[in-house]
């Protein structure tokens, strides 16, 4: 499937909320037995922050019948800019960044070829096993100063489910979700998930969310193959989002030539 094809713009209303970027490869046990000095000397001064995470290697169930287990567990490694906003992660089994500021792709790619230089340039990598890109969004009639519009005027009706009857108050939903998977062309795939829900960040506002996360999950060898997979992704991931919305929220999210 391919979503229709719709001119590229900037919302000043950015309606994202996250976007993450991740590759998966055969396990470098180099990552787990040092720490990755030279990769935060080849990310340069942008991330002058690290911090570091740690993560169980087996099943917690298996973990708990031994201490013995705890020896398995892996270091994340998180590479924050100055502003903390993108971070890079580096474990032993895949590399992603992910930045709650998001303002166009150019900026974000800046993140990802920095962080695959890096990679490429200290570690020997056979292989991608999966490439990712995810975007999501949250809209919140609140925010646009349109509290009281229906969101039957707002998305699709497909992506609303029961809410899109009208004798169905908003307020009585409390939670709703729907996910699909679709098949892309060139063996790419997506999983799209919309719905309803509560968010930290919105308080007890009820708010339309838009998960999207494009994907390719066969071997990819070389960064540039990884990196041109994630262009088209973005491409896509622009393509859906509009698809969802109407019109009139597209208006409310004050769209901008980029």
């Amino acid at each position: 499937m391919e979503f229709p094809v719709t001119d590229r713009v900037i919302y000043d209303s950015n309606p994202l909320s996250e976007v993450v970027f991740q590759v998966r490869f055969p396990r470098i046990l180099e990552i787990d037995e040092r720490l990755p000095a030279e990769f935060q000397k080849a990310l340069g001064p942008g991330y002058p922050f690290v911090e570091t995470r740690e993560g169980v290697a087996v099943p917690p169930a298996l973990a708990a019948l031994s201490p013995d287990f705890v020896s398995l567990q892996r270091t994340h490694y998180d590479f924050l800019t100055e502003g903390r906003e993108t971070t890079i992660t580096l474990f032993s089994e895949f590399l992603a960044i992910t930045t709650r500021r998001y303002d166009r792709w150019e900026t974000f790619s800046s993140h990802i070829e920095s962080a695959m230089a890096a990679l490429f340039g200290c570690y020997t990598v056979p292989m991608f096993t999966r490439v990712g890109l995810r975007y999501v969004d949250q809209i919140s009639r609140n925010k646009l100063g349109i509290p009281d519009t229906r969101w039957s005027e707002l998305v699709k009706l497909t992506a609303l489910g029961i809410v899109a009857e009208d004798d169905i108050p908003i307020d009585d939903v409390l939670e709703l979700q729907s996910a699909t998977i679709l098949r892309l062309p060139d063996d790419a795939k997506a999983t799209i998930r919309t719905g309803f829900g509560k968010f930290e960040e919105t308080g007890d506002e009820n708010i339309f969310f838009v998960d999207s996360d494009f994907f390719f999950d066969k071997v990819v060898k070389g960064k540039q193959h990884a990196i041109d997979l994630c262009s088209s992704f973005n491409r896509s991931a622009g393509y859906a989002f509009r698809w969802f919305i109407t019109e009139q929220l597209h208006q409310a999210l004050k769209p901008r030539s980029p």
